[in-house]
């Protein structure tokens, strides 16, 4: 009798296996409606994928406890850090284009809120295979084909944003960065709707 299966490693071999890692650094996210734009596709140093779950009712019956969904919990909010990089075209960079969709939440200039339905926008965080989005490479594959690979998000909106400390310290060899805080009232794996 073998104490190693048969699907141990084979099926992760590329000969014959029918098992590819998702890679972390594979996935885009897109935005509608963000002012200058149409969609934007955010090209982030890092993302966190939001967390989605259920709160846990409990019912004590003689000296056990039983549980039961409660609730949708409330979604966190998505957290995004980008590289920052100057457009020396003259075209709108994203830190321009994040700012003109802030100024749809506040306005510092007399501290109104806008209209949910102005600054209330959707979008879709895209997990996508190796061979993407540059299709003319050997095995690339198509993103139609990973249509489920991705994370539907309602209701998004920018709560706050952050520029990295800057330093005259600093030897060049890192990008400034700044982090954006977008609330979502939905992140949901698109295989979930």
């Amino acid at each position: 009798m073998s104490v190693v299966s048969t699907f141990a490693g084979n099926s992760l071999l590329h000969q014959n296996g029918s098992f590819e890692p998702q890679r972390k650094s594979n996935y885009a996210i897109v935005i509608a409606g963000i002012p200058g734009a149409d969609k934007i596709t955010l090209y982030t140093a890092t993302a966190k994928i939001p967390a989605t779950g259920v709160t846990k009712g409990k019912i004590k019956h003689f000296n056990e406890t039983m549980h039961y969904a409660g609730s949708v919990m409330p979604f966190e909010s998505l957290t995004l850090v980008f590289n920052d990089y100057l457009d020396v075209s003259g075209g709108a960079s994203t830190l321009k284009m994040i700012s003109d969709w802030y100024k749809q939440v506040v306005c510092f200039k007399n501290g109104a809120i806008g209209f949910a339905k102005d600054y209330k926008k959707q979008g879709e965080i895209f997990l996508l295979p190796p061979g993407m989005p540059n299709a003319a490479c050997p095995g690339a594959v198509s993103a139609a084909a990973y249509k489920n690979r991705r994370f539907i998000l309602q209701g998004v909106w920018p709560e706050k944003f952050e520029y990295d400390e800057l330093s005259m310290d600093d030897t060049g060899e890192q990008p400034a960065r700044f982090t954006l805080n977008l609330s979502i009232d939905r992140g949901i794996p698109a295989d979930m709707m």
